[in-house]
């Protein structure tokens, strides 16, 4: 189930995030590094602000057993990189579901709720951005349409590292 998180529920927002970025890129950079992205990218406070703002829009999914296992989140204001060739894009901000709950859909429930949101706001596609080391989400990615079409940088902490960006047409 998709639900719609709460302003009061930033600080377990911020927790999921959190849990779900150390799992996926904990080990990519040092220890110091990760903690200063996480306090700056997944902070309460940062969760509270994007939950209360309009051109961010963030779901969690639920596991059969109602705990939250993931999160999307879609950016409709973000600044696409120039090999975007889309008319009118949203950015994926982020999407991630826990590695308990892999093998399950909820991946895909997500990006089905990404696809629909974007559609009901007259987005033609999305773009987003992946760490070329993470072969599992360009995976994904891919089996959802989406097709590498540039380069660009991510910042975790001091530690710079080389990602795909990727699109998808409507």
């Amino acid at each position: 189930m998709i639900r719609v998180p709460s302003a009061s529920q930033a600080p377990r927002l911020s927790a999921l995030m959190r849990q779900a970025f150390i799992e996926a890129f904990g080990h990519s950079s040092s220890a110091q590094d990760v903690e200063s992205f996480l306090a700056q990218a997944y902070s309460a406070k940062q969760q509270a602000a994007e939950l209360d703002d309009p051109a961010v829009v963030t779901r969690v999914v639920e596991s059969a057993d109602d705990a939250w296992a993931g999160f999307g989140q879609l950016r409709f204001a973000s600044p696409a990189p120039e090999s975007i060739t889309l008319r009118q894009p949203a950015e994926l901000g982020r999407l991630y579901v826990l590695a308990a709950y892999h093998g399950q859909g909820l991946g895909s429930a997500l990006m089905d709720w990404v696809h629909a949101e974007s559609v009901s706001r007259g987005i033609d596609g999305l773009w987003l951005s992946v760490w070329q080391q993470a072969q599992r989400s360009i995976a994904f990615y891919r089996r959802h349409g989406f097709e590498i079409v540039g380069r660009a940088t991510f910042r975790v902490g001091t530690d710079v590292q080389d990602d795909w960006v990727m699109q998808k047409r409507f």
